[in-house]
């Protein structure tokens, strides 16, 4: 998507329609940006690998000129630990002390990390407790570039791949802000009829109601949430989003499509949930959860607003998601 697109919905107004960014795939790399051009790249197994990377690696770079790069690189199968020198080509290029099985690089070293992971073949991390490699770097010079050009950094100093001569002037956008109401009264449990009335609304399966338990959560003025369960699978359970007022339900608005809505009316988040004041969901693309997508969404007296949405559109191994919309919540 062009720079100019990402500057103009990062400062959306409130009532606008919220159009999260896109996420390409190169090869073994995942990129993909969010609406406040803060960017994420992922490597992933090969394509018909039988197993997951040994080595999960993720750079990230924030936006403005001068963003940080941060490079993360954290272990599968045997967790990083101790003192390690992370080499490319047998290279040195910088040191790091990993923490919770993973290491992390920022700052210049970080930046002079993703510029020889873009340019090499073989990535290792050595020290006293062992190596570990296994990373597949094909593609990342091309996933870093797009993140060159999403950022506005192409043919500046600051560019990652597309390096050139002129000053890094790269934008930041405003995030837009959703002001979220509070919930207020008591919730209006639907009655038998008006839970019928929905479930035809949405197509929903008798099934999926005998198994799951419907939940209702008071919104403001009088409005309750209600997440109607609709469909089961072998690892997504399916909710229809309905609004009840004086005894009348109608599909909850949003301001975003949702990752399901079966009917093309009423709409349905996977695996939902609603904890204080957000309403979330995470659609598992397969059992093993490393693909799929996940939002999370506040009332703000009108509709439910979209805030955040991560997502990995490549069931290859990572459980890594890649953020591709970010609100402030007031």
């Amino acid at each position: 998507m062009p720079l100019a697109i990402f500057v103009a919905l990062a400062v959306q107004s409130a009532t606008a329609r919220a159009l999260p960014g896109d996420v390409r795939t190169y090869t073994d790399w995942v990129v993909g940006c969010d609406n406040g051009l803060a960017c994420k790249a992922v490597a992933v197994a090969p394509e018909g690998a039988t197993a997951d990377p040994p080595l999960v690696i993720t750079v990230d770079r924030a936006p403005g000129a001068d963003g940080e790069t941060i490079v993360q690189i954290s272990g599968e199968d045997r967790p990083i630990v101790g003192r390690v020198s992370l080499m490319v080509d047998g290279r040195a290029i910088a040191a790091a002390t990993a923490s919770d099985g993973a290491v992390r690089i920022g700052g210049m070293p970080g930046l002079d990390a993703a510029r020889a992971i873009a340019n090499g073949r073989r990535v290792e991390l050595r020290g006293a407790a062992g190596r570990w490699s296994g990373a597949s770097l094909a593609g990342a010079a091309a996933a870093l570039r797009d993140m060159d050009a999403r950022q506005g950094r192409a043919g500046s100093r600051g560019a990652i791949v597309a390096r050139g001569t002129a000053a890094d002037m790269a934008p930041a956008p405003p995030l837009p802000v959703v002001r979220r109401r509070g919930e207020t009264g008591g919730q209006v449990r639907p009655g038998r009829a008006l839970i019928a009335d929905m479930a035809a609304q949405a197509a929903c399966s008798d099934r999926a109601r005998e198994v799951e338990a419907i939940s209702v959560h008071p919104l403001d003025r009088g409005r309750s949430l209600v997440l109607l369960p609709c469909q089961l699978g072998a690892y997504n359970s399916v909710s229809a989003i309905f609004v009840v007022e004086r005894g009348r339900a109608r599909p909850a608005p949003f301001d975003s499509a949702v990752p399901l809505s079966d009917n093309g009316r009423v709409p349905s988040l996977l695996n939902v949930d609603f904890d204080e004041g957000v309403l979330g969901g995470y659609g598992k693309g397969r059992g093993l959860g490393d693909c799929g997508i996940g939002e999370d969404h506040v009332w703000d007296g009108d509709r439910f607003r979209l805030i955040s949405r991560r997502e990995m559109p490549v069931c290859r191994g990572t459980r890594e998601l890649i953020t591709t919309w970010r609100a402030v919540v007031r």
